[in-house]
Parts: structure tokens; sequence; C-alpha cells
């Protein structure tokens, strides 16, 4: 009896949960007010595009908000309208608890989508059908390494074949879903620089402009949008230099290793703050490493950032001269004063730390309203105890999703005369950074934005482009051998 009794009290809350409305007027007029006031970008936007647009973003977005009581639906107007200002360094979530229930929300509207499917839909759905015999007969005839072949990604396995020119990923075997033998589930076009793709959803809905990723991580792994799929059969052998770049793709921890009698690798997958610790570990149990390596690759891939104290320990390893560092201004508000006052009190920190920022938050409080820039200097010029024993060159990989703190670290090891960035441009979330939190008074959304501006801006914009690289990998150059690109060009000066 009770353990009937508690599972209709849980379906009683989840039902009650599916029922409860959003706001989304009062949500949106709490997002508009608690960003205009506290964010730091938001002047520096609203006078580069100017007061008549964003008007009009206002009343479309408040229209549309009016029009709906959906939290999925409100969050994404929200997100639309915080696209107006930037793409990163700013977001707009449901609560935990929210979230956790709008999933199940969804799943359950899934399974109905599923249930309702017509049967017209189910036989006009696009096919792919070929004889089993002659199936694996081409599969053995395959002599070259594509992306033709038996995938696996539970609950599916997929085979892909080449049709005219389109790349057909069909169903071989779907159990659970309302996918049939011979279905379509995805189709893949080849392009200069790779694949583009579509996939269908359990509904049978089309997915298009899919990325799709193939020898990413070797022969062996392909990606279509949120399908992660292991090749079955024909299988390569992976190259060699695949297991390494596993290891670091699958590491949240920093580490250094010799690749060679000449050349070092050091991974930092973050800079956050409860990192610094760690970095310094490896930094200090691997002097010998650094002290006599020619060369060392540094590998900020993925890094998205944290603080800027995470690095400092290492930069006398890089540099070649004193850093010169252009200042940001912090918008002084009670909101943004408060996150202030958190470092301060944070042992994460170390005392000096958490007294200039102590020190700092009794200068804003005194300036509420104001950008305040609390070096007092706009260029500062930080003398840096160069290591007299360190490496002649170095090499720093970026990807896209290099960002905030990593961008900032890229920006002062540029500095050096012995340092290039290979790869590609980063992800462009620095010039507004610092970033705080807050909940709406209906505790349903949490706000993230950012509190300082750099003062690089407008003439040296990070934001939405990025920092170049000194040397570009394209993408015929697979993610897993940067490193050994990398290598084989240090180990030439």
């Amino acid at each position: 009896m009770k353990k009937c009794a508690i599972i209709s009290l849980f379906l009683l809350l989840n039902f009650n949960s599916f029922s409860q409305k959003c706001d989304c007027t009062s949500n949106f007029k709490w997002l508009k007010d608690t960003f205009e006031k506290n964010d730091a970008g938001f002047e520096y936007i609203l006078k580069k595009k100017g007061q008549l647009t964003y008007n009009y973003l206002n009343q479309d977005i408040s229209n549309r908000a009016q029009a709906t009581n959906d939290f999925t639906i409100c969050k994404s107007l929200m997100e639309e309208w915080l696209r107006f200002f930037r793409k990163y360094h700013l977001s707009i979530s449901l609560s935990d608890s929210l979230n956790k229930l709008e999933n199940i929300k969804y799943v359950d509207d899934l399974n109905k989508s599923i249930a309702n499917i017509s049967k017209s839909t189910f036989d006009s759905h696009e096919k792919f059908i070929i004889d089993d015999d002659k199936w694996n007969l081409y599969l053995k005839n395959l002599d070259i390494t594509s992306v033709e072949g038996v995938w696996s990604s539970p609950p599916y396995t997929i085979g892909i074949i080449k049709d005219e020119n389109i790349y057909k990923g069909f169903v071989i075997s779907a159990p659970g879903t309302p996918f049939r033998k011979g279905d379509l589930k995805l189709k893949l076009t080849k392009t200069n620089l790779g694949y583009t793709g579509m996939t269908y959803t359990k509904d049978f809905k089309l997915v298009n402009g899919t990325q799709a990723r193939y020898d990413y991580i070797g022969p062996n792994n392909l990606y279509v949008g949120t399908l992660s799929l292991k090749r079955i059969t024909p299988t390569y052998q992976d190259p060699i230099e695949l297991a390494d770049y596993k290891n670091s793709i699958y590491s949240d921890k920093p580490y250094l290793v010799k690749l060679s009698d000449e050349t070092a690798y050091f991974l930092i997958p973050s800079f956050d703050i409860t990192q610094k610790k760690v970095i310094d570990s490896v930094i200090f149990n691997n002097e010998n490493i650094l002290s006599s390596a020619k060369n060392l690759i540094i590998d900020i891939r993925r890094n998205r950032g944290g603080s800027d104290y995470s690095y400092e320990n290492l930069l006398p390893f890089i540099h070649t001269s004193p850093i010169r560092s252009v200042g940001v201004e912090y918008k002084s508000t009670p909101l943004n004063n408060e996150a202030m006052l958190m470092i301060a009190n944070d042992t994460l920190f170390n005392r000096q730390t958490r007294e200039w920022y102590k020190k700092s938050y009794d200068n804003l409080q005194k300036n509420i309203g104001e950008y305040i820039l609390l070096t007092n200097k706009p260029v500062t010029i930080d003398a840096i105890n160069i290591k007299s024993k360190a490496p002649l060159h170095i090499a720093i990989l970026t990807d896209n999703s290099t960002g905030s703190s990593a961008e900032q670290f890229v920006l002062d090891a540029k500095q050096s005369s012995k340092v290039k960035i290979y790869g590609k441009p980063t992800l462009g979330s620095l010039d507004i950074s610092n970033m705080n939190s807050t909940k709406s008074p209906s505790g349903e959304f949490i706000l993230r934005y950012g509190t300082s501006k750099s003062l690089r801006i407008p003439e040296y914009q990070v934001d939405d482009i990025g920092l170049m690289p000194d040397v570009y990998l394209d993408s015929t150059i697979p993610d897993y051998l940067w490193v050994e690109f990398a290598k084989s060009k240090l180990e030439k000066l």
C-alpha cells in the first residue's frame, strides 16, 4: 500500500508540475530590468546598435511573451533577446528542479508524439532497402577508409552506404523505437572540408543542417548532431597518435609529459580557480622537464576559462619580457558588488588576492552606478620573474571552444617572442567578463551575465570573433594530429 501511495504521489506531483504555468511576461520584465541595470556590456551594445532597434526587439519579445505560458518557449524567447547583445558570457536557464520537470515533460510529449504517428507517416518515410546478402558482399568489397559501413549508437544499428552523391544511413535494427528496418535515420553530404548531415528524431521529424564529424577521433567514430556512432564493420586500425588524443579529451585534470627528447606536452583542460592548485602542482613536480625541454606544447583546446590566477605560475616559463595588460572597468551595482565580496571571502584565492577584492568592493560601493577602473591605470605592465632555464619555442593549441580566461592566457602569452598559436580561432568570450548569476523572483530562471568591460573595445574586439591563430590548422588535419603537427614544426626550428 505504501509503495502504491508513493507512486501515486509522484504521478500527482508530476501532473501538477506539467500543469504549472509560466508567467512569461513577468519573467521577461525581470530579465530586461536586471540585465539593463547590471550587465557591463549593455550600454556598449545599445550605443552600437541603436535605441530604435532595441525598442523594436523589446516590443517583439514582449508580444510573444504575452502569448505563451510554456517555460521552454519562454526560455527560448529570453535567449533570443540576450543574443542581441552577444553570444557568450551571458545565459538564461531554468532552475534545476524546474529543468528536471521540463525534461520529464519533453519525454512525455515525445512519447505521445510517437504514439500518434500515423500509418501514412510510417509508410511515406524515406527508406533504403538492400538485400542482406548484397549488403554483406558490399561491405567485404570496401577497399578504402570511408564513412560507409555498419555503425552503432544504441539502440540504433545503422548501415551507411553511398547512394549517388548522398551517404544514406538506414536502420538495420532499432529496438524500442518506431524505426523499422530500412528506415532512414540520417543522411550525409561530403564537402571539401568534411561532411554536413541531417537526422530524423524518434517521431520522424527532420533535423536539417546538422554538423557531422568523421575522423574526429579516428576512422572508427562518427558524430552526427546528437548521435555518437561507433563503427562495427569494417573496423580500421586506429592511428598511433589517437591513444594520446583520447587521453587528452577525456581528462579533466592537467598533466605534463615528454613527447621526445626535445619536446614536452602540457594539457590544461580548465583554468577554473578550483584547478589552480592542481596546475601549480603539475608545474612544480615537472619543473625539471619544463627547464630542460627545448620545445613546449600547451594544449588549451576545450578550455572554457575560469580565473587568470590559475595560470600565473606558468608565465615565467613562457615569457621573454614584462606583460602589458589593458584594464577592465567594473560596473558598480549592489548585485555586482556582492559577487566581488563573495570572492573576497573565498579561501580558494590567496590572502593577497582576497584583500584586493575586499578593497575593490569598498571602492565600488562608494561609486554605485559608475564604471570603475580598479587598477587606477588603463594599462598595467607586470614584470615577470622569467626563468633562466625554460623552453625556447612554445606552441599553444586553441580551438573554437577556447574561451574566457583561456583567451586572456592567449593574449598574455602572445606577447612572448617564443610563442606561436596553432589551431583555430578561439570562442570569442572575453570583452565582457567576470560573470555573476542571479535567480528570478519566481525562482524559475537563473540569469548569468558579465560585470566588467575591457578597455580594448571597440578597437580590439574579441567577443563573437575570437583570437586568430598564428598557424591555422584547417579541417583536413584531424584534431588528433594537431599535437604531432605542432611537434614536427617546433623540432625543425
